[in-house]
């Protein structure tokens, strides 16, 4: 992407926060004009007529994004919204299928295709089931309540409407619609049974299936003192890197998990743990983190970086680092305050060793069963080589930019590609535009697609002490990708150890040359990457997790 695609697409962010759909739409399809297949830009522009009220054309672009990233769940439930707003349910319940299969634990999806089902008179039974089926996964999920009190009120059971009400007041106090909803019902909550259409007793009678015999609807099932707890953390791609995998572990192995950047203070009582990744990269976190160790709640804390020394040069320098005062302050007690930390590394935890009594190392792991690992890479006659603005700043030790400058520019077939920061790219000014190409990153669940446009990743670092503590999660992804990458050594990806090679000096230029020379080399470093990424499966590192938290329960 060059930088008038980037300008573009800030004016279309800043259109978008002041809903002026239309200039999003203008601007938008000013960058498809530059780069027709830009995901993001295709993604925010059905959005955008999804605002304008023509689901018809943001289908046309949703599908697009599909046959762009076909291992992409949430493209696919897009693709399904804007077909069920045109009442085209085959079409929708396929797209909604195809986001599930992809993501079984997606309950957006599941929640969409059970309204697909509501809306078709002789499919109101498997409507119902996929809900009930939603509550018995969370009881607490209020939209699901809420459609299922809708299906009560069609069918003029209100008592059974009202419970469920009630039901979503208990978990969220002065739910509006909940509230509003009761009210209206108060002056005759008993059922009317007066059904005036075929589909209602169609509706009445998958509803019967679904309560508990009386009438009235199931109530959740009891706690039998099954561990939980609650994942927390900024709306950060960190957050997502590091917890979503535990998070959904832990939930196959029968725990209750919420996995959100917020929390509610009536769900204290469902968790007895709480891990909170960075909890002074906000105040609300940090307030959190107060009020729980007050009720006398388990905290644990992970740290996945050294915030203590983040150079200045870093791009949360100023909102997690040593550039935020305010931030630094509620570190300061959150170490006087936690017992229990995690971090990612035994160097890191080295490192805090005098600020904490205890951190326990769980590294950062993978979903294998995220299929979108496995997204096939994009067919290209070039060798790409990466940098990725989640790993590698923009100010690369200038003789080593050199080096990859020189590497790049006499090899025919190599391009430098940079993933999320446009700035890391425009600092390779030697470089004419055809040998560079540049990869937005979306959200987590699109960036496994994002390293399938490189085929070596470059991990140049510094040496300072937040190097020195950086975790493998670099390295690991890219054996997560079969990609073979080339680094600088530093302790943890010294340990790390295979799947690429550690470079210096002069032979930056001369190892970029020789693997984009030899695609049987870079095959066999990617499969080395692969096999050590397949210890870090989160089902093998999730029993750490599951040992944290029985320490700090018992």
């Amino acid at each position: 992407m060059n930088t008038t695609i980037e300008k573009l697409l800030q004016q279309a962010d800043q259109a978008a926060s002041q809903e002026n759909w239309k200039e999003v739409c203008r601007l938008l399809e000013s960058v498809l004009v530059e780069e027709p297949q830009h995901p993001a830009a295709l993604t925010s522009l059905g959005i955008s007529k999804l605002h304008q009220d023509n689901p018809a054309s943001a289908a046309e672009h949703f599908q697009e994004v599909v046959n762009l990233n076909p291992f992409s769940a949430q493209a696919y439930n897009n693709l399904g919204v804007a077909y069920a707003l045109q009442h085209v349910w085959e079409a929708a319940e396929q797209a909604y299928q195809q986001a599930i299969d992809l993501d079984p634990e997606n309950a957006r999806a599941w929640k969409n295709l059970a309204e697909v089902y509501l809306q078709q008179n002789h499919r109101l039974m498997e409507g119902v089931q996929i809900l009930a089926a939603v509550l018995k996964k969370d009881p607490r999920d209020t939209e699901a309540l809420s459609m299922l009190a809708g299906c009560y009120e069609e069918v003029g059971d209100g008592e059974s409407a009202a419970l469920l009400y009630r039901q979503m007041l208990e978990v969220e106090e002065g739910h509006p619609h909940a509230a509003a909803r009761l009210e209206a019902l108060e002056p005759d909550p008993q059922p009317s049974h007066q059904i005036a259409r075929p589909e209602h007793a169609q509706k009445l009678a998958a509803l019967k299936n679904f309560s508990s015999g009386n009438g009235k609807a199931a109530s959740p099932p009891p706690d039998k003192g099954i561990r939980s707890a609650a994942i927390l953390g900024p709306r950060t791609f960190s957050f997502h890197r590091r917890m979503e995998g535990p998070a959904r572990a832990l939930d196959a192995e029968g725990m209750e998990i919420k996995f959100s950047p917020e929390l509610e203070r009536a769900e204290w009582d469902r968790f007895k743990a709480f891990i909170i990744n960075r909890p002074h990269q906000t105040e609300e976190l940090f307030q959190i983190v107060q009020q729980l160790i007050q009720a006398g709640k388990q905290v644990i804390v992970d740290l996945d970086l050294d915030f203590l020394n983040l150079p200045e040069s870093h791009p949360e320098y100023h909102t997690a680092g040593p550039g935020n005062a305010e931030a630094m302050a509620r570190l300061d007690e959150v170490f006087d305050q936690v017992d229990h930390f995690t971090v990612p590394n035994q160097s890191l935890a080295d490192r805090l060793a005098d600020q904490v009594s205890q951190a326990a190392v769980i590294p950062t792991g993978w979903v294998r069963e995220d299929s979108t690992w496995e997204a096939p890479r994009p067919k290209r006659e070039t060798v790409n080589f990466g940098l990725l603005s989640t790993h590698t700043q923009p100010e690369i030790n200038p003789r080593i930019k050199d080096r990859i400058s020189e590497a790049v520019l006499s090899t025919p077939n190599a391009l430098l590609t940079a993933a999320g920061d446009y700035q890391i790219l425009a600092e390779f000014d030697q470089l004419p535009d055809e040998k560079k190409m540049f990869i937005p990153l979306g959200s987590y669940q699109d960036y496994p697609y994002a390293l399938a446009h490189i085929d070596v990743l470059l991990v140049p670092e510094k040496e300072d002490p937040f190097t020195d503590t950086k975790p493998d999660t670099a390295l690991l992804e890219a054996g997560i990708r079969r990609i073979p990458w080339l680094a600088t050594r530093i302790p943890a990806y010294w340990d790390w150890g295979v799947g690429g090679i550690f470079v210096s000096g002069k032979s930056w230029a001369s190892t970029i040359q020789r693997l984009a020379e030899n695609p049987a080399e870079r095959e066999a470093l990617g499969q080395a990457g692969f096999e050590k990424a397949k210890q870090r499966e989160n089902r093998l590192v999730v029993s750490w997790w599951k040992d944290l938290l029985a320490e700090v329960q018992a």
